[in-house]
């Protein structure tokens, strides 16, 4: 007598992660579309957009912890899983963070430094896609690591482009008031970047458990 542990709808956790990672990256880029054509009066259409992107990756990320709880034979262990996709949402909550904080705090101007930043988060969503797109064949390590190497290199870059973007402020004339609120909202723009990398480490993480 066979027995069979696994769901009668076979679920492709990997794909399942795909999905939230290019909702991250279709958040990215709408905000960079967003600051580069930035108006302040329209930020309630913005805001509404960008929420309905991370309410759509909301749902997406129920449903699979929804088919993970009944699942017995998953790829990798469940709380992999769940902390992956966990990561993954927490990286689409920080972009939506700087879109919040730019209409809580009435920014009108969107300076160089910020655009630069945007697309910074753009490239290092683009990398974590790819790196959770190839996770499903994580034993052939040298396309992962390639990936993994990419969103590190990144995040360093994020780092940097904080620091120096902090310097361009606090020297030249602002009022304080301006320098802090920058300072902040270039803080968030970082926590993406980051954020981006929590997931990357993550999945090396999970590599290394399972070669």
């Amino acid at each position: 007598m066979k027995f069979n542990f696994r769901n009668k709808e076979s679920v492709n956790y990997f794909k399942e992660l795909s999905l939230l990672s290019r909702h991250a990256l279709t958040a990215a880029e709408y905000l960079e579309e967003v600051l580069k054509t930035f108006e302040a009066a329209m930020l309630g259409e913005y805001l509404v957009k960008m929420h309905e992107i991370e309410h759509q990756a909301d749902v997406d990320k129920h449903e699979m912890l929804k088919k993970l709880t009944k699942e017995f034979l998953p790829p990798i262990d469940k709380d992999d899983l769940f902390l992956l996709s966990h990561d993954i949402d927490d990286v689409i909550d920080s972009i939506e963070e700087v879109l919040i904080f730019i209409d809580l705090q009435g920014i009108h101007e969107i300076h160089e430094e910020i655009l630069s930043f945007a697309n910074l988060i753009v490239q290092s969503c683009q990398q974590m896609n790819l790196a959770v797109e190839t996770f499903e064949d994580y034993r052939k390590t040298e396309h992962l690591r390639a990936q993994l190497e990419s969103v590190n290199r990144l995040k360093s870059k994020g780092k940097n482009h904080y620091i120096e973007a902090l310097k361009t402020y606090y020297v030249t004339d602002r009022k304080p008031v301006e320098i802090l609120i920058y300072t902040e909202l270039l803080k968030r723009f970082e926590c993406c970047t980051s954020n981006c990398k929590t997931v990357t480490n993550n999945l090396e993480r999970i590599m290394i458990k399972n070669l």
